[in-house]
């Protein structure tokens, strides 16, 4: 899979391939927990993605995401 962040007003996040192709995620300020497990902020059920794939952290001057090197 594939996605691509924009950092406009909003930051977003847009899935680029997979089964989730073209769906567009609105990332909320502070931290966004994403991954295939349901605990995490945003729920991804693709098999390429971890089941806590990774944390962004979205502040008003930069975005950053972090890899949690899960399984």
């Amino acid at each position: 899979m594939q996605a691509e962040l924009e950092t406009n007003a909003m930051a977003k996040l847009t899935i680029k391939t997979g089964t989730q192709a073209g769906r567009e995620i609105e990332l909320k300020e502070g931290l966004n927990r994403i991954g295939r497990n349901p605990e995490n902020d945003i729920s991804i059920p693709e098999p390429s993605i971890s089941s806590f794939h990774c944390e962004v952290q979205v502040a008003e001057i930069a975005t950053s995401i972090r890899a949690l090197n899960s399984t």
